[in-house]
Formats: C-alpha cells, sequence, structure tokens
C-alpha cells in the first residue's frame, strides 16, 4: 500500500508537464500517458490516453480514436478538487445499490487502482477522488438528472391538458344533453295538449306498455328458471332492452356485487370505469355493447351521432338508449359514503374525509350533495347546481331511464334487472366472505342535516320507489318472488352457500359528529360491504 506521501507525490508527478509532452495541444485539454501536459479547467475536465492529438475528450462531450471509438480509454480526473456537480453534468450517476462499485473508469466500470493501493473506503488515507467515484457512477445510455426533470415537467403538462380536454368535453357533452332535455320538455307538453290522458297512459320509460304480456302460468316456472338463455331474446322476453346498455352506477348503491354480475354476463363486450369516460377512452365506449361506472347521463350521444338508426326511435320520439340504474336512501347513501372514503387510505378523497366530520365534511365536499341527482341530471360535480336540477333529473328518470333498481331491495332488483338486459347470471359473487356486517348510527339531528341538503336526492328516492314497484307489478310480483326462491333453494352461486355465524353478526358503530377519529376496522375499502347488510340471497 502506497503511504500518504508516496500518493501525494504521485499526484505532484501527473500535474508536471512532461518536457516532450505535446506543445501543440489546446490549453483546455489534459493529456495523461507517457507525455502530455495537463491543465484543469474551471469548466470540467479533458482526458485523453495517447499521445495522439486525435484521442481528446472536451468539455462538450467524450471524444474516441476513430479506430476504436466504441471503445473508452481509461482516465480519471486531474485533482481531487473535481466539482461534484460538474461530475453529474458530465453523466455521472449515483449507485443508489451500493455506492462501492462506483469506483472505477468513469465510462466502462474498470478499475482505476486496486483499492489496497490507496487507503481502505472510508479511511483518513483514502483518495479522495476515489471516495468521489464511490458515490457516483457513470451512466451511458441513461438520461442525466436534468433529462429526468424535463420528462416529470412534461408529463405534468400532459396530465393537464388532458385534464382540461376532458372538462371541456364533459360541458359539451352536458350542454347537449339540456338541449335535447328542451326539445323532449316541448315533445311530451305537445302530446299533453293533444292527448290529457297521454302522461298517465304512457308512465314511464322503466314501466313500458306491453298488452300481450301476461307473466307465464306456474306450471312453466321450474322450466324457465332452470334454463334462463331465453331471457336474451326479445321475442320471448319483451322487457329484453337493446343495446347498448348504459348502467350508470350511483357511488355507494351495490358496489362489487353489481360489478361482478356485469362482468359474469358481459366481460367480452363490457367497459367499466370508476370515473365517467375519459375521452381518450370514447373510442373503447364506442366499440362496447354494455357500459358500467361511475357515469353522467349522456354517453348515449356518442352512440347516436355515431349511428342514429342503429336502434329503432320510439313512437313518441322521447330518449331510445337504454339507461339503467339503482337508487339507495340518500342519508343511508351518504353516511355510507363518508366512512368508505375514510376507510380508503388511496381514494383522493380519503384526506378530506379524515380531516372533518361527517357534519363539516358533507357541507365541503360536493359527493354529499345530490348526489344521485347530479347523475341523472348529467353534470360534474365541478358544475354547481342550476335552477332546473331536479325537473331534468326527474324528466330522465321519467322518460330516459329503462330500469330502476333499489339497494334496499337488491335481490329482488337483481332478478329484474336479468330481465331487462338478458343476463343468465345475476347472483352477486359475493366477497368479503367472513367480514363481520356493520351497522353504522349517527345521530338524528345529522341524519336530518343529511336529508336537508339532498333534498332533491330525497325526491328523486321516492319516485324511484315508486317506479320500482311498478316494475314488480308489470313482470308479476309472484313471479319474480318465485324466481327468487327457485335460485335461493338450488344455490346457483356457489358463493352464497358460505353462510357462517360471522357473516350474520351484527356489529353497531355509535358515531360521534365531534370525532374525526372513529373509524372501523371492520368496514370496507371497496363497495361491497355496505352492500353485504342488505343482501338477504344467502340462505
Amino acid at each position: 500500500m502506497l503511504s500518504i506521501n508516496q500518493q501525494q507525490q504521485e499526484k505532484a508527478n501527473l500535474r508536471q508537464p512532461d518536457d516532450g509532452g505535446d506543445k501543440h495541444l489546446d490549453d483546455h485539454v489534459i493529456v495523461l500517458g507517457s507525455s502530455g501536459d495537463s491543465k484543469d479547467e474551471a469548466n470540467g475536465f479533458q482526458i485523453t490516453g495517447s499521445e495522439s492529438s486525435d484521442n481528446i475528450a472536451t468539455h462538450s462531450g467524450w471524444n474516441y480514436d476513430d479506430d476504436e471509438v466504441n471503445k473508452p480509454k481509461q482516465h480519471r480526473p486531474a485533482t481531487a478538487s473535481t466539482d461534484i456537480d460538474q461530475l453529474l453534468k458530465q453523466g455521472f450517476q449515483i449507485d443508489d445499490q451500493d455506492p462501492g462499485n462506483s469506483k472505477g473508469n468513469l465510462m466502462n466500470d474498470q478499475p482505476l487502482k486496486n483499492d489496497n493501493d490507496v487507503g481502505e473506503p472510508g479511511s483518513d488515507q483514502e483518495d479522495p477522488l476515489l471516495a468521489i467515484l464511490r458515490a457516483y457512477r457513470p451512466g451511458p445510455g441513461r438520461p442525466k438528472r436534468s433529462d429526468f426533470a424535463t420528462a416529470r415537467q412534461a408529463s405534468h403538462k400532459e396530465k393537464i391538458e388532458r385534464q382540461r380536454l376532458n372538462d371541456r368535453e364533459q360541458k359539451i357533452l352536458y350542454d347537449k344533453v339540456r338541449r335535447e332535455y328542451r326539445l323532449e320538455k316541448i315533445a311530451v307538453l305537445t302530446k299533453e295538449l293533444d292527448d290529457e290522458g297521454w302522461i298517465k297512459r304512457f308512465g314511464y320509460a322503466a314501466v313500458p306498455k306491453l298488452p300481450d304480456y301476461s307473466p307465464p302460468p306456474a306450471s312453466q316456472w321450474p322450466a324457465l328458471f332452470s334454463d334462463t338463455a331465453w331471457k336474451s331474446d326479445p321475442a320471448l322476453n319483451p322487457y329484453c332492452l337493446p343495446r347498448p346498455l348504459i348502467f350508470i352506477h350511483i357511488p355507494k348503491t351495490g358496489g362489487t356485487s353489481l360489478v361482478d354480475i356485469f362482468e359474469l354476463n358481459a366481460n367480452n363486450t363490457l367497459y367499466h370505469n370508476v370515473v365517467h369516460p375519459p375521452i381518450q377512452d370514447i373510442p373503447r365506449v364506442m366499440n362496447s355493447s354494455v357500459l358500467f361506472g361511475h357515469f353522467h347521463f349522456g354517453l348515449h350521444h356518442y352512440f347516436h351521432e355515431a349511428d342514429p338508426i342503429a336502434i329503432p326511435d320510439r313512437p313518441d320520439g322521447l330518449n331510445k338508449y337504454s339507461y339503467l340504474t339503482m337508487f339507495r336512501e340518500p342519508v343511508e347513501r351518504v353516511i355510507s359514503h363518508y366512512y368508505f372514503l375514510r376507510d380508503s387510505k388511496t381514494h383522493p378523497l380519503h384526506a378530506s374525509a379524515m380531516r372533518y366530520n361527517i357534519t363539516e365534511w358533507m357541507v365541503r365536499q360536493p359527493a354529499a350533495d345530490n348526489e344521485q341527482t347530479r347523475r341523472l341530471l348529467g353534470s360534474s360535480r365541478q358544475v354547481p347546481f342550476r335552477e332546473d336540477a331536479l325537473e331534468i333529473a326527474m324528466h330522465h328518470l321519467k322518460y330516459s331511464i329503462k330500469f330502476v333498481g333499489l339497494t334496499e331491495r337488491f335481490d329482488e332488483s337483481m332478478v329484474m334487472l336479468s330481465y331487462y338486459t338478458g343476463f343468465e347470471h345475476v347472483m352477486p359473487v359475493r366477497k368479503n366472505v367472513g367480514r363481520a356486517k356493520s351497522k353504522i348510527e349517527v345521530s338524528e339531528t345529522t341524519k336530518n342535516t343529511i336529508r336537508k341538503l339532498n333534498w332533491m336526492d330525497v325526491i328523486i328516492y321516492e319516485r324511484a320507489k315508486e317506479i320500482f314497484e311498478l316494475q314488480l307489478d308489470a313482470i308479476g310480483r309472484d313471479y319474480i318472488q318465485a324466481e327468487l326462491n327457485f335460485i335461493l333453494e338450488h344455490n346457483v352461486n356457489n358463493n352464497n352457500s358460505d353462510n357462517s355465524d360471522t357473516n350474520n353478526q351484527e356489529i353497531v358503530i355509535t358515531t360521534d359528529d365531534n370525532n374525526t377519529d372513529n373509524t372501523d376496522d371492520n368496514n370496507s375499502t371497496d363497495d361491497t360491504d355496505d352492500n353485504t347488510e342488505l343482501n338477504t340471497l344467502s340462505p
């Protein structure tokens, strides 16, 4: 091992010009070898490993002999005082995994010296140049730090631009929905003036008038329930809707159980998203025959503009596309949504739910403000409600929504859904088996506050319950109940057979509106758990 004095002498020798050196070289070049000059520039260091002036490196980058362009020469900085930031500009990279492996040739990791000749790493005798190289290494072919920063900046700009385009597209779509509503309103008023009994006879889009339909006789029920493939044939099932099916999934009204049903029946033709389709997804939407997700009303415009005659027009001239959705009692939906967000640590709204108690949260968060009305209306949460919001939402519920389900009547809703969609398998593949059911209680004062804030949802929900009962009567209340009992008896879905005592256990959580840290480990982090206590399908 070289002594400290020997190392210093060796460095001093490197800095002394050789009398036979290449005097013709530019002062910005340091020559190391049998002969050559050495000069340390503030702008960086340049090194060549031979006496030829062709083999030099300039401050703008490394150059090599023409014959060995792919074979970098061994080199080292001329002084230990080389600035680390300058090294980074030359292409050095931090070795995050093992800084000790960062020593060596700056371009090909060949060892400069034997470690035994320069002192132990971290010791006072270690060559300071080697100490630098232990922390930094070159990155041939790798982007520099400035490249990463540029890429991040470009990605951020792209994200902002994409969001701007999405917002613009949603605004355009909402404007189309409003224009369509005005035209349909005129059509309805005209028909009412021409025929006073028209509205009464029309009823609701979800309850079509089928004078030739009646439930099949009870003697045929077992055969019909055993093989349900006939439901997808409109000739045999007049309630089967034309595709595309557009299911508006209002948050906290069905959860993973609904997703399972749609994936099971329409996996190859399904478009599923937890947000309204971004603009880049529109081609996928157009190529799908079943849509399911947290959408706003209005997606039918894309299909209509592409092929306006793909679906026959209705005689009344109203919306002909197959919208489906489910509703939930507004107060329970808001409470469920709040605690779901508190449990969902990766959700964008998690921090807000953790920061405020439920009373404070619901007056700050648009998700707690008439969310069911908003989805029917066709606007995003960023758009304030207008005076006609409830009128438009109610119009869509009456004349555009072709199926209405209720979370509180989930089992019956799923059986009826099979008639409107033609799905053969409608029992959910229940998840979170073994979880304890949970029921969250809040004060009556808080419930009243939620009810007042969500006054439009309360009105919409009451009308949805009326439509639900009419659907049951139209298809056949006894007929639907008999099919439900058949499914339970034969246990079509094997997952529904696991009915442990744990699943029947009820845990009551009493909340304190002033305590934002009151969470429960049994609450689910997805939409399924809120539906578990309402699911009466298990035998």
